[in-house]
């Protein structure tokens, strides 16, 4: 059965936000990643096209 209680500050629960906080930083790493590699991908095609 689900609590009905809001935590203010989890951290004080768990003690573990150094693991949330790395999950979120790789997260946000993976995406950058992903966003950035076809942009890359172009740029080195139009600097082979000019080379």
């Amino acid at each position: 059965m689900m609590s009905d209680t809001t935590l203010s500050r989890p951290e004080v629960v768990s003690g573990h936000t150094d693991v949330i906080y790395s999950t979120s930083v790789c997260h946000i790493l993976a995406v950058r990643k992903s966003t950035l590699l076809p942009i890359d991908t172009i740029i080195r095609h139009q600097v082979s096209d000019i080379s």
